[in-house]
Formats: C-alpha cells, structure tokens, sequence
C-alpha cells in the first residue's frame, strides 16, 4: 500500500475512534462560547480564533445532521486525525522511515492523553496540533531544499495557523530561530527573509473577519474589535497577561519540571527515551532535530509566560505542541532502534500506543456525556418568570450561551 494511502487508511480509522467517542451535547469550559461563535458567525472569546470559526461553520453546513455540539465534536475528530496522519506522511514519504517508527508516532501523538481529550469535544486545540505538524514539515523540508519557496511556505503555515491560535506565532519565531542557526546566509539573502515575513502576514488575513464582523454586530461579539486598539486588544489578548502564574526567574524551575514529567506520562514514559536516541543519532543521520527541540521549548517558554495555574499545572492541553514534537522524535528514535532489532521484535516498540489506547478509551469516551447541557437546562427551569440570570465562569456562562 502506498504511503498516502496508508496515510488515509490510518487517519481514517483514527476519525472513527474518536467519533465513537464525540462528546453528543455542549463540553465544559470554553466549548459552549465557540460553538455559539461558530452557529452565529460570532466573535469568542480572544483571540478571536476566526480560522476555527469560519472552519467550523463551513464543516456545520457540510455535516447537516446532528446537534451543532456534535458535528463540532466530530470536527476536532477530524483535525485530530489529520494530525496524525500527516505526521505519519511526513516520516514515510519525507524522511524515509521505516513504516512502524512512522506508526509509533502517529499514535502516540494519537493516544496522548492531553491529545485524545481534545479530539471529541469542541475546541482549539486538534486544529493548532494539525498546523504544527504542517508548519515543521514544511520548514523541515526548507532544511533539505534550502529554497526561498519552502520558506516562505513554512511562514505561511504559521500565519495562518496563528489565526485559529497565536502559538504558531511562536513557532513561526522558533522556525526562523531554526532557519538562521542553520543557514546563517540567510542574512545576506535579504529577499528570501521578506519574502518569508510577507507569506507570514498573508496566513494573517483570516484575522480580518473580526472587525469586518464586528461591525455588523453579532450577537456574540467579544471585545467589539471595530477599532485598531480594540482589534489589537482582542488579537494580543492584552487583558489575559495578569492571569500568568510566573511570577519570577524560580519560578520557571517549577513549571519546566511539570512540562519534562507530562512528557513522560503522556507517552507512556517510552517519548523522552526515544527522542534521545534520535538526539544521538541526529548527526550521524543528517536530521534537523533542533528544529522540535526549539518547538518545543518555545511551547514551554509561551505558556510559563502566559499560562495560569490551572494551565499549566491541571490542564497540559496547552502541551500538546510539545508532545507533537516528542512524536516527531521518538518516530526518529525508533527508526534508530528497529535497525538494531531482529525483524520479528520491530513491533515491540508499538506497546507504548497501545498502552495509551488501551488505557485512555474509558478515560476519553464522552459518548454519553450529557452533564453540562442537563444542568444548564436545570438551571434555566429553575428560574421564575420575569427572572433575571447573572452568571460567570466558563462551565456555567458559557453553557448557557450554547443553549
């Protein structure tokens, strides 16, 4: 079977895992505004997340059964999948792996915990984990081309994946960190640099829906972005800084640790063995590795800045660029492995996947999760008529917004 086949094969029947368990009605947390943003071409909550939003819309009308809850449930499945997929597309046709270590992973990127949570209920996270696979392959394969095009293209990604969540920004800066250690003509190619930060702004331009929308006054219409200071206030989610847990230099100590232990925990405690011995291995077999390993470290570095306690201590979602990257890494550790393996042992290495699969179905199957909707439509009945609501946090406003 081809390798694009194959591919298809395996994003396929990761969409089915994950739908079998798509959360049916309204999740917790920021799920029940988005989803209202994406019924009501609205603006949520910053940064606005206009890629997702106008995505999702077009995925609710081309999915036209089913709750809108759902159908945006199964389009994280979707982006989840497609991740997946296009990271086990990139070992095999890009670097040539061997087709277990490409399968190694994919799943574990699959079955992470952190990962899995995020692929059947509805939010950001499965969509920005697809454009970071997209956005290292692409600059991984500007690494053995060396040509303007691809890194230009490597910029775009970025651009664009900023527009459904800001950490490609971020990426886009570790990926030109990356394109000048490694390539530092580059300075003297001034042409290929602009052209780079041109093709970065054009990704931007979905972030134009937010003040063009504005003005036509949604009924979800998060900071009224009509303005440049407003527009500006929404995008860099200036009112969201004074949230960071970070309070000083040892502080970072404490949040690094948390970081390198969830990279053990949600691999199966095989990712960080793994991408060492791709580490080891890097120069003798010409891989870019800096190039994840800078990810990832930008991953860490944005959310000790940004990131609140429950951020960055109780929900590693914010990781998963990060073990995006140690899948990428342990794909390359176990190539190194397998060739030193007798051939009927090559699939020793896949025990981590289903470790995780096994482990994680019960966990991550939101099949019958119905709490959120129940106890918001309780809520609603309790009221008298004439009642007025007030209400705040996330689990209860946003609900409510849904319904």
């Amino acid at each position: 079977m081809s390798d694009a086949r194959s591919a298809v094969l395996l994003g396929a029947l990761l969409f089915a895992v994950y739908a079998a368990g798509a959360c049916p009605t309204i999740y917790v947390g920021d799920s029940g505004e988005l989803v209202t943003a994406v019924h009501l071409l609205g603006i949520p909550h910053p940064t606005g997340y206009p890629l997702y939003v106008l995505l999702g819309k077009l995925w609710t009308l081309l999915v036209p059964f089913g709750s809108i809850a759902w159908r945006m449930s199964l389009f994280s499945a979707a982006c989840g999948a497609a991740a997946c997929a296009a990271l086990f597309y990139f070992l095999r046709r890009g670097l040539r792996l061997d087709r277990m270590a490409a399968l190694l992973a994919a799943l574990l990127l699959a079955f992470a915990p952190s990962f899995w949570a995020e692929a059947n209920v509805q939010r950001v996270y499965t969509l920005n984990a697809l454009f970071v696979v997209l956005g290292v392959q692409a600059a991984w394969r500007w690494h053995q081309q060396r040509t303007g095009a691809r890194l230009a293209l490597a910029a775009f990604v970025c651009g664009l994946g900023a527009t459904n969540h800001t950490f490609l920004a971020v990426e886009g800066l570790a990926i030109g960190v990356f394109a000048l250690a490694t390539e530092p003509a580059l300075l003297r190619r001034p042409r290929e640099i602009l052209g780079a930060v041109a093709a970065g702004f054009a990704g931007l331009l979905p972030y134009l829906y937010l003040p063009l929308r504005s003005r036509a006054d949604p009924r979800l219409d998060w900071g009224d972005p009509e303005t440049l200071d407003r527009f500006l206030a929404v995008v860099l989610r200036r009112d969201f800084w004074g949230r960071a847990w970070l309070e000083s230099p040892g502080d970072l100590a404490t949040i690094a640790a948390d970081w390198a232990r969830s990279l053990f925990l949600e691999s199966a405690w095989a990712g960080p063995g793994l991408a060492a011995l791709a580490i080891v291995a890097a120069r003798r077999k010409s891989w870019p590795v800096l190039l994840p390993v800078l990810v990832m470290l930008a991953n860490l570095g944005a959310v000790a800045l940004h990131g609140s306690r429950s951020d960055l201590f109780i929900w590693h979602r914010y990781y998963i660029p990060s073990y995006a990257m140690l899948a990428l890494l342990a794909g390359l550790g176990t190539q190194v492995l397998i060739e030193r393996l007798p051939r009927a042992a090559r699939l020793l290495p896949l025990a981590a996947a289903v470790f995780l699969l096994a482990t994680g179905w019960s966990a991550f199957d939101r099949s019958r999760y119905r709490v959120a909707e129940a106890f918001a439509e309780e809520v609603l009945r309790s009221l008298p008529p004439g009642a007025h609501l007030s209400a705040s946090d996330d689990n209860i406003l946003f609900t409510l917004l849904y319904l």
